[in-house]
């Protein structure tokens, strides 16, 4: 479970609550398949709480699935290329996906279902 946090926590022990990875093709291709196959979508972002201390770094979220709790990870030291794709497209982690690993596997990942929770 998540912790709550205020505006006043120091935003060091915050940072200790996400995972934090070097980014790369595997652990990219890794996240986003995770997150499809929990039916969840891949949400890439790189204006994020945590851009001060780690500058040209992406927030990825696995938001929706079947599970209720959101998978976050916060990736570092995205090369420069990448980084335009996340900042200005739309469905980045279906450009993301067919750069990296082809059209293929694209449709594999794009057939699974879109689950949402609503809050009441």
């Amino acid at each position: 479970m998540r912790k709550c946090y205020n505006v006043f926590t120091p935003i060091s022990s915050v940072v200790e609550n996400y995972k934090i990875e070097k980014w790369s093709k595997e652990k990219i291709l890794g996240f986003i398949e995770r997150c499809r196959k929990k039916e969840g979508i891949p949400v890439f972002r790189t204006t994020h709480r945590f851009s001060m201390m780690y500058p040209r770094s992406a927030l990825a979220i696995c938001s929706g699935g079947i599970e209720k709790v959101e998978e976050t990870t916060l990736f570092k030291d995205v090369p420069s290329e990448d980084f335009v794709i996340i900042t200005e497209d739309t469905g980045d982690w279906r450009v993301l996906v067919m750069k990296y690993a082809g059209n293929k596997k694209l449709e594999e990942l794009m057939s699974y279902p879109v689950r949402f929770y609503l809050k009441r």
